[in-house]
């Protein structure tokens, strides 16, 4: 409504005896401007806040605390176990490369009775890794030398967590992945996501190992890292899917796929064909290799002719499913040379039947370890120069842990008749 019309509206309105033209009023209440407001109290605001406090980031500066039942294999009997993984502190190298990680782990028994072994194999001071899930390695604890000989840089307190003792540090120095947090493989407790990466100004270092005044005595330190290899299944396992950053091999049942002693599809293996197809959709091309495996039923000559052979009956069938001119391919039967179990069973034979695809990405070639300067390939074994640096200053965190016992070494315990090349003399007690 034009402006001069509304102040007419108004005139109008005001007198006691004005009649307001009909078709005027009838135009004004067709906006509704009460409409949108009731909508407005819609949201609960505890929604609001129950949101938030889900998207909120953990405390990468707190603790990560896991309690769990474990099975004391001495006395054959479960005990209560109470494990603390702290914030890894960062242990500067000087060097443009990724420096270390300080850690620190606890053990407790919360059970009345009982013992948890921490130096034996399966739970071993060595044995504890950290996992980088964006890189997808796997860091076991560094080693060091002083020149002479090696020494793993991971070791508990004291053998066994009894109930009653309270608390069993270990400590260990692993590679740091570069990242604001990591997550924590420990043997029978599995995978502990979220523990923080942090500067030692940002949490109590004063239960930690002083490792950085330590490194300098050493001549390097060495750093042990794995790529993970993921397994999956699909087709309700027909199909078996094995990854890690340079290859991945996918695995198909051969009694899915054809019948005995025949290299021509069945019907039922599309349903195999085609889950793999999808999976190499996923893929950015590179270069496929297709293998046909054979049991040791019946003569090379037969087996080496019927692995290749179906190699390529799998070569043909993917092409008309999937676009594979991304993929550099060939084919190859490798007949009984390379079984993946025992012949002499049915079960043996039945998982050595099989074709392999092994595809690897276009950009594998790029990422193979650096040469040194002697040619020689320093592989996943990284070695750090560790020049002489400060010792780290803590501050505060949210709970300290009871004074360890005197006269604890750190020692290596796979040098148990000897003491240690280097005993760490920073290092040969707890603070």
């Amino acid at each position: 409504m034009p402006p001069s019309s509304a102040v007419i509206l108004l005139a109008l309105g005001c007198g006691p005896e004005s009649t307001p033209p009909p078709a005027e009023p009838t135009e004004e209440p067709t906006a509704e401007p009460t409409a949108e407001p009731t909508e407005e109290p819609t949201e609960d605001p505890d929604d609001a806040d129950d949101a938030d406090e889900e998207d909120e980031e953990p405390d990468l500066t707190e603790p990560v605390v896991v309690e769990q039942t474990v099975w004391n294999f001495d006395a054959m009997e479960e005990v209560d176990l109470r494990v603390v993984v702290h914030p890894f502190v960062r242990v500067p190298t000087g060097e443009d490369e990724d420096g270390l990680l300080n850690g620190l782990i606890t053990y407790e028994v919360t059970s009345p009775d009982g013992e948890y072994h921490l130096e034996r194999y399966g739970v071993h001071p060595h044995e504890v890794r950290v996992v980088d899930t964006e890189a997808m390695t796997l860091s076991f604890p560094a080693y060091a030398t002083d020149g002479t000989s090696e020494e793993h840089l991971a070791d508990v307190e004291q053998a066994s967590a009894r109930a009653g003792d309270g608390p069993v540090r270990w400590a260990g120095v692993h590679r740091d992945p570069g990242t604001d947090a990591t997550a924590v493989l420990l043997p029978y407790l599995g995978l502990i996501e979220d523990v923080g990466i942090v500067d030692a100004e940002e949490v109590d270092t004063s239960d930690y190992l002083p490792v950085q005044d330590a490194l300098s005595e050493l001549v390097e330190v060495h750093e042990t890292t794995w790529d993970l290899q993921v397994h999956r299944e699909l087709a309700d396992g027909d199909v078996q899917i094995r990854e890690s950053d340079h290859e991945t091999t996918i695995t198909l049942d051969s009694d899915i796929l054809f019948d005995i002693d025949e290299h021509t599809l069945t019907d039922d293996a599309d349903a195999a064909l085609q889950a793999t197809a999808e999976e190499l959709e996923r893929a950015d091309g590179g270069e496929l290799e297709i293998i046909g495996h054979t049991d040791d039923v019946r003569s090379l000559e037969h087996n080496q002719q019927l692995s290749e052979d179906r190699a390529e009956a799998v070569h043909q069938r993917l092409g008309e499913l999937t676009d594979l001119e991304d993929f550099t391919v060939s084919t190859d039967g490798r007949a009984f040379h390379e079984p993946v179990a025992s012949n002499d069973s049915d079960q043996g034979r039945a998982l050595n039947r099989r074709v392999e695809l092994h595809y690897t990405p276009g950009l594998a070639a790029d990422s193979p370890s650096e040469e040194s300067d002697d040619g020689d390939t320093s592989g996943d074994d990284d070695v750090t120069e560790l020049p002489p640096t400060d010792g780290p200053v803590g501050t505060a965190m949210s709970r300290s842990l009871s004074a360890a016992p005197t006269g604890v070494r750190w020692r290596s315990p796979w040098k148990r008749s000897a003491p240690p090349a280097t005993c760490w003399s920073a290092v040969c007690g707890w603070r």
